[in-house]
């Protein structure tokens, strides 16, 4: 019995990181998508340094997994030069083997808006990216497994 809820445990677990990964590469598109929006970058230009963050979220309508949503995130760091930090984040829902998450990592700092479109489509991205996501759904199911 104990064996099959280990099992069932790392099922879900396998399937939530497989779930994530599916929807990482529609989430880069989202990016580069949001970036180049005229809306987007005209609500980015008017933020104050450090004041707040203009942000858009994917919501996941692709499975029925625990993946709920993935989020970018733009902050100004300075007005001249006009440099800002990028974030990404991941929201995944409660399961029976897991804890919430609801969580932004910021993974590019000090660079134009130009610099940060090139970056988004890099492979340093996509591995910045990966590894947020990944440590997210790690911690998700480490918080409230210690006794399964």
């Amino acid at each position: 019995m104990e064996q099959d809820k280990e099992q069932q445990k790392m099922q879900e677990y396998l399937d939530t990181k497989a779930s994530v990964n599916y929807i990482t590469e529609e989430f880069l598109r989202f990016v580069s998508i949001c970036l180049n929006d005229e809306a987007f970058e005209v609500a980015v230009m008017a933020l104050l340094p450090f004041a707040n963050s203009v942000q858009a979220r994917l919501k996941n309508a692709y499975d029925n997994s625990l993946v709920k949503s993935m989020g970018v995130a733009m902050m100004r760091m300075e007005v001249e030069p006009q440099t800002f930090s990028l974030g990404v984040g991941i929201e995944l829902e409660e399961g029976v083997y897991n804890e919430a998450v609801n969580a932004m990592t910021f993974v590019l700092a000090g660079k134009t808006i130009e610099e940060t479109r090139t970056f988004v489509k890099t492979d340093s991205f996509l591995k910045l990216v990966k590894e947020s996501f990944d440590k997210q759904v790690d911690i998700s199911f480490s918080i409230k497994n210690k006794d399964v």
